[in-house]
């Protein structure tokens, strides 16, 4: 990206604005380095500079060789004239290779994931928008979420276990949970808006193939989730019988029973299900019940444990010491690298 420092323009390459280049009159040009993708990156910086474009270079770190002659071609196009409203964004994952000298000229933006379950479980709340899904068994649906929720935090901060908590790394992401959002609400007679108001839908008018009167299919849940969406990222045998473990007891009819829903195993901490909905009869008594109502519960004190406990993972105690072994000294390491 290009900046103005007193009378120059200085380059600097960074992540992405959050600005719409749109509503600035600005055309964005995107391309993701990989294989053959070198000349026309050059092209599209050469044009950008002349016309006053932004470009965005993605994924980076697939051609890291690329980046000295990138960096090189850039230094000449900041020789010349360039138009004023010209700017390069760049996005990589951290990688060791990355030239350090295009990362001490840049203005750099990073992203890191929530650590904690309780972190993890409010960033996927807020994600969520203003309202769930609408959906025939709105109830269900609703204690599958906060569900599904868990499953998912538990898969990812497992990681930090290293071997104790998988055996292979997976990059479990948010798409994986979307998708899942999704079949849940298949299974639980989604329901489509009608043009007759924002806040009027046809009942009747829900998921094709969806019976009210037919028991929730768990089974096909559970292999669709576990085998199927989360599972295609599971290459090893042993992490494929946890996640199927991890599926089985979470998703059954437990899940949506009157009772507060409490994952096994966390008996005496403060993660069950956030909001007691017992006396709750019907769609209309619970409409109230969005994602937001669950942010504060889960934020209030006494909501959600504020600090993990290996129980939560299945693990002993002493896999949290190995964990914290492990940062510590990566930590110290890093630091002595610098």
């Amino acid at each position: 990206m290009l900046r103005k420092r007193a009378e120059e323009y200085t380059p600097i390459a960074s992540g992405m604005g959050s600005k719409d280049p749109n509503q600035k009159g600005v055309k964005l040009l995107q391309v993701s380095l990989g294989k053959n993708q070198a000349a026309k990156a050059q092209k599209l910086l050469e044009e950008s500079a002349t016309e006053g474009h932004w470009v965005f270079l993605s994924n980076c770190h697939l051609s890291v060789g690329l980046l000295p002659d990138l960096e090189s071609r850039m230094d000449n196009l900041f020789k010349r004239k360039l138009n004023p409203n010209f700017r390069i964004f760049m996005s990589a994952v951290p990688i060791d290779d990355f030239p350090i000298s295009l990362l001490q000229r840049s203005l750099k933006i990073t992203q890191e994931p929530p650590t904690g379950i309780r972190n993890n479980m409010l960033r996927l709340y807020k994600n969520m928008g203003t309202e769930f899904t609408p959906c025939d068994k709105d109830q269900a649906f609703r204690k599958s979420v906060y569900g599904l929720c868990w499953f998912h935090t538990i898969l990812i901060e497992r990681k930090k276990f290293k071997s104790l908590g998988w055996n292979v790394s997976y990059a479990f992401n948010d798409s994986d949970y979307s998708v899942c959002e999704d079949t849940l609400a298949n299974y639980f007679g989604r329901i489509n808006e009608k043009d007759l108001g924002a806040d009027v839908y046809d009942r009747v008018n829900t998921q094709e193939g969806y019976n009210p009167t037919r028991a929730i299919p768990w089974t096909a849940i559970q292999k669709l989730i576990a085998e199927a969406n989360y599972g295609g990222r599971v290459t090893d045998e042993t992490d494929r019988r946890l996640i199927i473990t991890y599926a089985k007891e979470i998703f059954n009819d437990e899940l949506i029973s009157p009772e507060r829903w409490r994952p096994k195993g966390t008996e005496g901490l403060n993660y069950s299900y956030p909001i007691d909905e017992s006396n709750i009869k019907g769609n209309a008594e619970g409409s109230f019940l969005q994602p937001e109502i669950f942010l504060q519960k889960l934020e209030e004190d006494g909501g959600m444990e504020k600090f993990d406990v290996p129980a939560a993972y299945g693990q002993h105690t002493n896999a949290e010491i190995n964990s914290q072994i492990s940062d510590s000294l990566a930590l110290l390491n890093d630091i002595l690298s610098i």
